[in-house]
C-alpha cells in the first residue's frame, strides 16, 4: 500500500495569491531596473528595438 504524503490538495486563498502576485510584480520591477541600469537604457528608449 503506497503512502500518502498529504491528505488532500488545498488551493491557495485569494489573499495568498494576491500577496504572491504583488511579490512577483516587485521582483519584475527590480529586475527591469537592474537590466536598464546595466544596459544603459531607459523606459523611453524602446523605439530602437530590433524588429520594430
Amino acid at each position: 500500500m503506497p503512502r500518502q504524503i498529504a491528505t488532500g490538495y488545498q488551493p491557495p486563498s485569494p489573499i495568498d495569491l494576491e500577496a504572491r502576485v504583488h511579490s512577483l510584480e516587485l521582483q519584475v520591477a527590480y529586475l527591469t531596473e537592474a537590466v536598464q541600469s546595466l544596459t544603459g537604457s531607459t523606459a523611453e528608449a524602446g523605439a530602437g528595438r530590433p524588429g520594430d
